[in-house]
């Protein structure tokens, strides 16, 4: 009886992941999404990771 009961949930839950993955329930993700604004904010420097200005007398 247990067992039975696991092996339905193990398979409802498969079922609601392949589900997720599908796009069918937001599809703003899933197999067909794509982020159109990736990138396009990025800065007029070209420089992608700002690290700040050098310390002096630290050491390491």
């Amino acid at each position: 009886m247990v067992e039975a009961f696991i092996i339905i949930l193990t398979f409802t839950q498969l079922l609601y992941l392949l589900l997720i993955h599908a796009g069918l329930f937001n599809n703003r993700y899933g197999p067909g999404y794509r982020d159109t604004d990736y990138g396009v904010g990025g800065g007029a420097t070209g420089d992608p990771m700002h690290k700040g200005a050098p310390v002096g007398g630290t050491r390491v």
